[in-house]
């Protein structure tokens, strides 16, 4: 089965991002080949002149889920979605 890609773009110290993280944790379990990378907004110029005042932003397999929030059942539905289409 193909992996779905979640990519959380965060910045340290940022409360959003912890939230966020947090409903990822929760819904991560139903998707066991999901893989989770987090990439700092600052890290790369791009990301940081795109998504700076954005985050926290999910992508998934390269797709904008979301900007500053998500709830569980939003990224269930999203990562349901993107299984089914792998």
């Amino acid at each position: 089965m193909a992996n779905v890609r979640i990519e959380l773009i965060d910045r340290p110290g940022c409360h959003l991002c912890d939230d966020v993280r947090a409903v990822i944790a929760q819904v991560l379990p139903e998707f066991p080949h999901a893989v989770v990378t987090e990439i700092d907004v600052d890290s790369d110029d791009a990301l940081r002149a795109e998504f700076t005042n954005d985050i926290p932003v999910i992508r998934i397999n390269g797709v904008v889920h979301s900007r500053w929030r998500t709830t569980t059942a939003d990224l269930r539905a999203a990562l349901t979605n993107a299984k089914d289409l792998a």
